[in-house]
């Protein structure tokens, strides 16, 4: 039968922590040894922690039997077993996981720093330390502190040979590590010079791969896979819209040469393809592309048994063309489909989902969240909206660009849903929420030197949002001089030169992170548009500013005039 952590510590006469300290140090003896038996057994545990790790779900007993045979079904090691195969199986609260795999990190990171710098086993040691904190990371993402991860050792090639040969990629397990730890260092910082460091290494991954076989065109496929997804990455982090379109081609190239040898692979690239292709078609307005990719991912997902973890990403990927379909064409079946999809979104289990996937999970079902409320704008949505926006910001450590990302979708949801209700405490919280996001985005400015990605949304809506409190609700004079005040601000940065440390040199604040100087004359002159029948409500400027479609509206009505009716249903 299997011990648990802590009957494992306590036969040992020590806690729990202590039962999985001294299990890592137990499997660092493998890494100390000089018998080739025991030093193989540490590089198949690497292998595992590398790859094998983030494979599709089992069931405990299934993963039992997997880390049995690596050998940690021994006594001294036993807590690692419980814990990695509560990994492999996954957990609806990845919390204690990542707890548990953060106190193996530190007892690995201990060990590291009691060997000096030419011993040699350091390499193998600060290897298990990086897969260590990159599997925490993923339970719980933004939490990797790069300062921790000896990237020289990591670096340093296997010098035996026999135990090199137990890797069983095509690229080097250093390469592997580093290249993982560029790409999630771009992604959590949100530092886009980052990007060359990243493309680059996994260029070198794809050059360096021996042959043209079978194996090595598949090594060749995912790595290829990994530099587009670091290129979408870069393109929602702020980067040019050559980012989005370099990640576009290459994921076409690979949807046209896959074959079935990979079927994690094929479903992956099928549905990422398919998200770059959804935002190009919106960004031109190409309805027919639209419903092309409808076509072809419901085809994809009734090709999926149920209860497969790719039927979420799927149906996510269909809420979003079914939603741009209605935007564009004002579809109401559209809407219909794409709130049904979002539901599943929302609703869907989380456990069924391959590592990779769980740990953006969370943003998924927020994005959804935050489309269901800007749809069926009622406290009740909203409510749940603020509360998953609150457990991601509150539980994990998030870059600004993200954390005004999700504040920005938030208020746009707020703001739609007070306008539509009419509720004076709604409009606070839109306020309350916002105000962090401009916050940041001064900070991001005042150190980066330029304006973040939804920087002049955010400040269209928080103005919207005081406008609209004060129109309509007490602290009138505050509000509009809050709004006007926000506004100027913003004209102010349109004209302000900032440098942009990822593409270099300066440039005028504005464009798709910053504020157009037509929508800061509308902030600085607002008006209140009254609504078209089966059109956008007034005030909408909270959808107008987040498509980057059109500018933020000029309200027409004079301040004192009669009050607008309230906004009819939107697509927003």
């Amino acid at each position: 039968m299997r011990r648990t952590d802590t009957e494992a510590g306590g036969a040992a006469g020590r806690g729990p922590r202590d039962g999985l300290a001294g299990a890592v140090g137990a499997v660092l003896r493998w890494a100390e040894a000089w018998t080739r038996e025991d030093a193989q057994r540490f590089s198949r545990l690497l292998t595992w922690a590398c790859n094998d790790v983030y494979g599709p779900r089992l069931t405990v007993a299934e993963a039992e039997a997997e880390l049995a045979a690596l050998g940690l079904d021994q006594p001294d090691v036993m807590p690692l077993l419980a814990l990695f195969a509560g990994y492999r199986a996954g957990a609806p609260d990845p919390g204690p996981l990542a707890d548990g795999i953060r106190r193996c990190a530190d007892a690995a990171r201990r060990a590291l720093s009691g060997l000096p710098p030419q011993a040699y086993q350091r390499p193998r040691v600060a290897k298990f330390h990086a897969a260590l904190l990159l599997q925490t990371n993923l339970l719980v993402p933004g939490t990797l502190d790069f300062d921790d991860v000896d990237e020289a050792a990591v670096g340093e090639p296997e010098y035996n040979p026999e135990v090199r040969s137990v890797w069983t990629g095509l690229n080097t397990q250093e390469q592997y590590l580093l290249g993982m730890l560029d790409c999630l260092r771009m992604v959590q910082t949100g530092d886009l010079r980052h990007l060359e460091r990243c493309v680059g290494r996994f260029r070198e991954m794809i050059e360096a791969l021996p042959g043209s076989d079978a194996v090595a065109t598949a090594a060749g496929r995912n790595l290829v896979g990994l530099l587009a997804t670091a290129l979408a990455q870069a393109a929602t982090l702020g980067g040019s819209l050559r980012d989005a379109d370099a990640a576009r081609a290459i994921f076409r190239k690979l949807r046209a040469t896959q074959d079935e040898g990979s079927l994690g692979l094929s479903h992956y690239v099928t549905v990422a393809a398919a998200f770059q292709e959804i935002m190009l078609a919106y960004r031109s307005g190409d309805v027919t592309a639209l419903k092309r990719q409808v076509a072809e991912l419901t085809r994809f997902q009734a090709s999926l048994p149920d209860g497969h973890e790719f039927r979420i990403p799927v149906a996510a990927a269909l809420a979003d063309s079914h939603h741009q379909i209605a935007v564009l064409t004002g579809d109401p079946a559209a809407l219909r489909t794409a709130v049904a999809y979002w539901r599943d979104v929302v609703d869907a289990d989380p456990a069924r989902l391959n590592t990779f996937m769980a740990s953006s999970y969370p943003e998924a079902r927020v994005f959804g969240l935050i489309q269901l409320v800007l749809v069926e704008p009622t406290r009740a949505n909203a409510d749940r909206a603020v509360a998953e926006v609150h457990r991601i910001i509150e539980g994990r450590s998030i870059n600004a660009l993200r954390q005004i990302e999700l504040r920005h979708g938030l208020g746009r949801a707020l703001l739609r849903t007070a306008q539509q209700l009419g509720e004076r405490e709604l409009l606070d919280l839109c306020i309350e929420e916002l105000s962090p996001a401009l916050a940041l985005i001064r900070d991001v400015v005042g150190r980066e030197r330029q304006m973040p990605p939804r920087a002049g949304e955010v400040m269209a809506l928080i103005s919207e949002a005081f406008w609209t409190r004060g129109r309509f609700h007490s602290h009138r004079d505050t509000d509009m001089e809050g709004a006007l005040g926000i506004a100027a601000a913003g004209a102010e940065d349109v004209h302000r030169p900032c440098a942009h440390p990822a593409r270099g040199g300066a440039q005028p604040v504005g464009g798709p992170g910053g504020v157009e100087p037509r929508g800061v004359a509308g902030l600085l002159q607002r008006r209140v548009r009254p609504s078209r029948p089966g059109g956008r409500g007034p005030g909408d400027g909270a959808h107008a500013g987040a498509t980057g479609r059109r500018g933020l509206p000029r309200h027409r009505r004079a301040p004192g005039g009669p009050r607008p009716p309230r906004p009819s249903g939107t697509l927003a």
